[in-house]
């Protein structure tokens, strides 16, 4: 049993180191990321640069040479030539560019966090190969969207005297955006920006919004019809109509026998100034409804 206990205790405490070298190589890459990311803007700056002020044949230059060609020669011949230029040039802008680069994520990343790191423990510690032991050829700077990625890969040794067994590989990564002074457009910013340009329609007392202006809740279609013939008219639902509260309340009376109804409506209304008639049609951004809920017609 005292073996076993021996064994149980060796292996937390080697787990425990390997979690404080995890611990101390991470709080190491962030700090180096940082750092890297300060450079940035330098980088970014150089970029733009390159790009704005690289060199390409004038066009009185071209018009010279064009000048003592001669008058026979085909003109895509001209057209080829500059686009051989251009090739020729966009190659050697991206290949000095990618030295750059790979130059800072293959060495300068190792060599940047010796000073974040003890490297001496490392060297001690259960790392297959001490510091010496950690590849960072697959970190990147300023690659995709202007990020810092700096990623370790190393090997842990397993505490097995008797049998041989190759490292456990370990990956350890953070991922910075660069310093470069521009703005991420954030999801959230984007669908905000989305729902303030987005307008609806609603009304002055209405529960509900429209998505569309044409809604037929908002352009009624008015109709005048007999007040006898009411009981055997039906709505787009095919809901009875029933008398206007509004035009009871204030005793509105009959012209020539004559109500107005509309095709969507469930009401039947003795003046067409009944205000259950009338739509003030306020148009506001989205983000602006409130506890409104959208139309169930026009809002699907």
């Amino acid at each position: 049993m005292l073996p076993i206990f021996i064994y149980a205790i060796l292996a937390i405490v080697y787990f425990l180191q390997i979690l404080w070298l995890q611990e101390n190589l991470q709080n190491g890459i962030t700090e180096t990321g940082y750092f890297a990311a300060k450079y940035g803007y330098v980088y970014d700056y150089m970029h733009n640069y390159e790009g704005n002020h690289s060199i390409k044949p004038s066009e009185e230059s071209i018009s010279k040479s064009q000048g003592n060609r001669v008058n026979n020669v085909p003109e895509d011949y001209t057209d080829n030539e500059e686009k051989t230029f251009d090739d020729k040039r966009d190659k050697i802008e991206n290949s000095v560019e990618g030295l750059i680069a790979k130059a800072i994520d293959s060495t300068f990343y190792k060599i940047k966090l010796k000073d974040y790191v003890d490297v001496e423990s490392i060297n001690q510690s259960c790392i297959q190969g001490g510091y010496s032991g950690i590849h960072t050829y697959l970190s990147s700077f300023m690659e995709e969207e202007d990020t810092i990625d700096i990623i370790l890969v190393y090997k842990v040794k397993l505490p097995l005297l008797f049998i041989k067994v190759d490292g456990f590989p370990m990956v350890q990564r953070v991922k910075l955006r660069g310093w470069s002074g521009t703005k991420i457009e954030l999801k959230s910013d984007t669908e905000e920006t989305n729902e303030d340009s987005e307008i609806v329609y609603i009304t002055e007392h209405g529960r509900v919004y429209h998505l569309s202006k044409e809604c037929s809740h908002l352009n009624l279609s008015i109709k005048e019809v007999h007040i006898d013939d009411i009981k055997g008219l039906r709505n787009a639902a095919g809901g009875k109509y029933k008398e206007c509260e509004i035009c009871d309340k204030y005793e509105t009376g009959l012209e020539n026998h004559k109500v107005y109804i509309t095709d969507y409506g469930d009401r039947y209304h003795k003046s067409l100034g009944c205000s259950g008639l009338k739509r003030t049609i306020i148009a506001i951004p989205k983000s602006e409804v409130g506890d409104r809920s959208p139309c169930k017609r026009c809002g699907k």
